[in-house]
């Protein structure tokens, strides 16, 4: 009996380094795991900063980019508008010709009798 006492001791004693790895392991992977959450978390945050930052540059473009093409539209209209002035004082029956005619196209197309 002495020996079947001698073998629990032993196992025990043999154990107990066994769980105190397994407790310094576990810890040491806890450690690396909040390591790595941190860093994730940084490197998101960093992502979405730059995100944040592109797409303001990118709307200031298009911005520009519209602001551009509305001056041109509205260039392009005060022209239409100078050159339809000169014409209807040159040739008021030929501009009073082409605005009936406009008008009765336009009158066609929205009443829906097609």
């Amino acid at each position: 009996m002495a020996q079947a006492s001698n073998k629990n001791t032993n196992s025990v004693t043999e154990k107990e380094p066994e769980i105190n790895d397994l407790v310094t392991q576990i810890k040491i992977l806890k450690d690396d795991i909040a390591s790595l959450t941190q860093t994730v978390g940084e490197v998101g945050k960093a992502e979405a900063s730059r995100a944040v930052t592109l797409a303001k540059v990118k709307g200031q473009e298009v911005k520009e980019a519209g602001e551009e093409k509305l001056t041109d539209a509205r260039s392009l209209a005060e022209s239409y508008g100078r050159e339809a002035g000169i014409m209807v004082r040159e040739q008021p029956a030929t501009a009073l010709g082409v605005a009936a005619g406009v008008g009765f196209i336009i009158g066609f197309l929205m009443s829906g009798r097609r």
